[in-house]
């Protein structure tokens, strides 16, 4: 066995990259200068993709922002150092139920909208951005007959969407007896850091003829992360629960010896930023 050997202490060593108290600092592998920083300072990229140190703003107070309709402008605060951006895709709506004289059908719920999120620096948010709101889909129409709605896509500029859950279909007549799955829970929107999909409404229970009292609309499909629930599935003669806030699915209608119900509609989603702010 060969002897261990000792390997002296070197004074002075310092890493390949440092230079006099400082960091030399690389860009597509060429040297290009020499970043130094003191106490308390955090470390920071420049518009030149070089890292930078600066000293740390500590955040003083937060400002909320929420939009639950429509489009608009979101203005950023002069103060925002970083900003959490929520959004949450409307609610699809229900299909109506539409039975014969001899018949009991339920129609399945609709899909709950998706949500996202992300982390933004004020930079990325610019002066402004503008918003979108998505309304909650429609509710459907058994004489028709027209499917439930789709509900619509909610974003913040292009920095992050969240897209709506899906209608479900109207049943109608003796083909539309057994039970079918609810509306798609909304998923594939893009940006920010992460988006949770929209439950998909349930399927509804179908009839076994009038006055059976087994026919029920599926429950609609709660939003990503539970933002809204969806709405309860009606019993016999009875349109079904609208999507709760936000972006909560419709539940699904029932109908009994040729009355004829509509569906529900879908709740609208949500647009919500949390900016910090600096003194």
């Amino acid at each position: 066995m060969m002897p261990r050997r000792r390997i002296p202490s070197r004074p002075g060593l310092q890493h390949p990259n440092q230079k006099n108290g400082g960091m030399e600092v690389f860009k597509n592998g060429v040297g290009t200068k020499v970043i130094t920083g003191t106490s308390g300072q955090v470390l920071t990229v420049g518009s030149d993709g070089v890292p930078a140190f600066a000293t740390a703003s500590a955040v003083a107070s937060t400002k909320v922002t929420i939009y639950t309709t429509g489009t608009g402008t979101f203005t950023t605060d002069t103060k925002c150092l970083f900003a959490l951006v929520e959004v949450v895709g409307g609610g699809g709506g229900s299909g109506g139920a539409g039975a014969s004289a001899t018949e009991e059908i339920a129609s399945a719920g609709g899909g709950g909208g998706e949500y996202g999120w992300g982390w933004f620096t004020a930079a990325q948010l610019g002066t402004s951005q503008s918003y979108a709101v998505g309304a909650g889909g429609s509710a459907g129409v058994y004489s028709t007959p027209t499917n439930g709605g789709t509900g619509g896509t909610s974003s913040l500029g292009t920095l992050v969407t969240a897209v709506g859950g899906s209608g479900s279909a109207t049943k109608f007549n003796s083909s539309a007896i057994a039970p079918t799955a609810g509306g798609a829970g909304g998923t594939g929107g893009t940006g920010g850091d992460g988006h949770v999909a929209g439950q998909a409404g349930f399927p509804n229970i179908g009839g076994f003829g009038a006055g059976s009292g087994s026919s029920q609309g599926g429950r609609g499909g709660s939003s990503g992360c539970g933002w809204g629930h969806g709405g309860s599935g009606a019993i016999l003669d009875a349109i079904g629960t609208a999507g709760q806030v936000y972006g909560g699915g419709a539940g699904g209608s029932a109908d009994d010896d040729n009355t004829g119900r509509n569906g529900a509609a879908g709740a609208a989603g949500i647009v919500k930023i949390t900016e910090f702010l600096k003194a």
